[in-house]
């Protein structure tokens, strides 16, 4: 609450906010589990002519993965891709586990396999995710 509540005294006062103050919030959203409002601050963002930068990204994905939004995240990534931003290991990591918490261990073992193809080396957050996604399935058994 209290970062987002910043960021409107930036607005009220008349300051122009940039990439890393909406980044900030967004994390801040991500803490606290308020992914519409993450969602709600990108939009705004956009709005206001300010492009995201993979940071405010990975913060986005966070906020609807801990919310098991796996249809959001999976928007957002593709969203990412269309603005030239390349993923990481930490957005590769937050969808894989995103549709795996979403049942979706498919995609997750897609998203997993295109990381490593990206060479793009997995971390121990995108492995333990693979493996949850495994758990839900019967062909990694």
């Amino acid at each position: 609450k209290d970062a987002l509540r910043l960021l409107e005294e930036i607005h009220r006062d008349g300051f122009a906010c940039d990439v890393v103050a909406y980044s900030a919030a967004l994390h801040a959203c991500a803490k606290g589990n308020q992914w519409m409002k993450a969602l709600r601050l990108f939009d705004e963002m956009a709005n206001r002519g300010i492009d995201p930068d993979r940071i405010t990204y990975n913060a986005a994905i966070s906020a609807c993965t801990k919310a098991r939004r796996w249809e959001h995240v999976l928007a957002l990534f593709c969203e990412m891709r269309r603005d030239w931003i390349s993923p990481d290991v930490i957005t590769y990591g937050e969808t894989i586990g995103a549709l795996a918490r979403g049942g979706q261990w498919q995609k997750a073992l897609d998203f997993f396999e295109e990381m490593q193809r990206c060479h793009i080396a997995p971390d121990a957050m995108a492995y333990n995710a693979a493996i949850s996604a495994c758990e839900n399935s019967t062909h990694c058994r």
